[in-house]
């Protein structure tokens, strides 16, 4: 049975079986919905008295939208189930879903791996990779190596600290030139400050002789013990990698010390950016992004009824 309901409520029957990830929690939901104009919808899933799903859908009217390409939808699904169950409950769950919706996206968490009750509606399927890290784990690549032991003597300085200026302008720069409009950055700028403000945020930045070097931003939730690496850019581009290696063996260790045992680096859809990550040895993860249009849906029936038709025309002849 689906369920919407109200923010408290859903919230309390989460807690019932499980911690809130850091993509549910009330300051994170309320700051992306209000940069981008959305309306929270919570729902809930059971069957037999258990919860099964969980969603906040950010909606305007009957569409659900994923604005930022960094953020994983706030969907859990107990996995636990049998196989027969699992695609029996997210069948049913997505049949109600499109009763209400006209249009849906869901960016799926790297946990959600059998898509299956997706394809069954009609929903199209991006995959896309990440890199999920141990931070605990410190065989590289002997490149990596070899470049650690190049800046061993450097006077590297490495923190962490709040978005400050530097860090902000440093990151967004990078999605300029990857040919993002102002009116996007503009709005992943108001993102991160107003992300800056909780404790779901933080910067890891390295400087050399007090000029920032490299700065990472990060999402953390600290109930699951994983950091997420939403942007890193550095500034002298004439470094050939070696304060990128450095600054990432740093990161590991520090998030280590913190409790985090997982780094999801993201990027590992772009060539040339996987190449460099993967030689820290992460566990490449795929994941998916699904989508619903209403509209496209019936198209496709409809020119699959027009092929059927013309060939039963043309096999009369």
């Amino acid at each position: 049975m689906l369920k919407i309901i109200q923010r408290e409520e859903w919230v309390l029957e989460i807690e019932k079986s499980r911690k809130l990830q850091f993509n549910e929690q009330s300051q994170v939901v309320d700051i992306l919905c209000s940069i981008y104009g959305f309306k929270p919808i919570y729902l809930l899933f059971e069957r037999k008295n258990k919860l099964v799903i969980s969603f906040i859908a950010l909606t305007k009217g009957q569409k659900i939208y994923q604005p930022v390409h960094f953020f994983y939808s706030a969907f859990w699904i107990d996995v636990e189930w049998s196989d027969r169950a699992y695609s029996e409950y997210l069948n049913d769950f997505l049949l109600e879903l499109k009763k209400r919706y006209t249009r849906i996206e869901i960016s799926l968490p790297p946990l959600v791996k059998d898509i299956r009750p997706f394809i069954w509606n009609f929903f199209s399927i991006q995959n896309w990779f990440t890199y999920i890290k141990d931070t605990a784990d410190y065989h590289y690549d002997r490149n990596v190596v070899k470049n650690l032991n190049k800046v061993s003597d450097l006077p590297y300085v490495f923190k962490e600290e709040k978005l400050n200026v530097l860090s902000a302008d440093l990151n967004l720069s990078l999605f300029k030139e990857l040919g993002f409009t102002p009116s996007k950055i503009k709005l992943l700028g108001k993102l991160l400050n107003a992300m800056a403000d909780t404790r779901y945020l933080s910067c890891f930045n390295v400087y050399l002789s007090d000029q920032l070097m490299v700065s990472h931003i990060l999402f953390l939730d600290f109930e699951y013990g994983i950091a997420f690496e939403i942007m890193k850019n550095k500034e002298d581009r004439q470094d050939k990698g070696n304060v990128h290696t450095v600054s990432y063996d740093q990161l590991f260790k520090y998030l280590n010390r913190m409790g985090y045992a997982h780094l999801d680096l993201m990027g590992g859809d772009m060539q040339y950016i996987a190449a460099f990550k993967s030689r820290f040895r992460p566990q490449l993860t795929p994941h998916f992004v699904v989508t619903y249009s209403k509209n496209e849906v019936f198209l496709k029936k409809l020119k699959l009824v027009v092929k059927k038709m013309a060939r039963a025309i043309m096999a009369k002849f």
